[in-house]
C-alpha cells in the first residue's frame, strides 16, 4: 500500500519470483484497486518451466508471450508486459493506495501458485485456483 497523495505514476516495474512446477498454468495480471486499472502481464508462457524470476517493464526488448527456459528451471531475464499490454497505462493515475498481482493458475485440481513469493501451504481446488496479494514497493523505491 502507498501512502495517501503518493503523488502521479511516472513509470511501472513489476519483480516476480514465482514458484510453480508449470509456468504455462498461469496467468499474471497487476491491479491497481483505488482506480480499477489493471494491466495483463502474461498467459499462459513457458510450456511447463519451473517458475519466474523475472523484470517486467515496458523498456524491455522482449515480449513475454516468448519467455522460455530452454533447460530446466525458472524463467529468469526482463521482459515487456505480454503482446499489446503496457503498464504505461497507470502513467498519470495517482500512485496512492493498494497495488495486488493477481495469479491464476487455470488448471482444475492443482495446487494454487505461492502467493507473492511468500511460503504457502498448497490449496486444492475443484476449479481454476486465484492469489490475490498485495504488491510491495521495491527497498530502493
Amino acid at each position: 500500500m502507498l501512502p495517501e497523495a503518493a503523488g502521479p505514476i511516472l513509470a511501472v516495474s513489476v519483480f516476480l519470483g514465482i514458484s510453480h512446477t508449470n509456468d504455462q498454468d498461469l496467468s499474471v495480471t497487476l491491479l491497481h484497486l483505488p482506480t480499477g486499472t489493471s494491466v495483463p502481464l502474461f498467459t499462459n508462457v513457458g510450456n511447463s518451466d519451473d517458475g519466474f524470476l523475472v523484470w517486467i517493464l515496458d523498456s524491455a526488448a522482449t515480449d513475454m508471450g516468448v519467455a522460455d527456459n530452454a533447460t530446466v528451471g525458472a524463467i529468469t531475464g526482463t521482459f515487456n508486459p505480454e503482446g499489446a499490454e503496457v503498464l504505461s497505462e497507470f502513467a498519470g493515475e495517482d500512485g496512492s493506495g493498494e497495488w495486488r498481482l493477481q495469479i491464476t493458475d487455470g488448471t482444475a485440481g492443482r495446487s494454487s501458485p505461492g502467493a507473492c513469493g511468500s511460503p504457502t501451504s498448497p490449496v486444492r481446488q475443484r476449479g481454476p485456483a486465484r492469489a490475490e496479494c498485495p504488491a510491495r514497493r521495491s527497498p530502493a523505491g
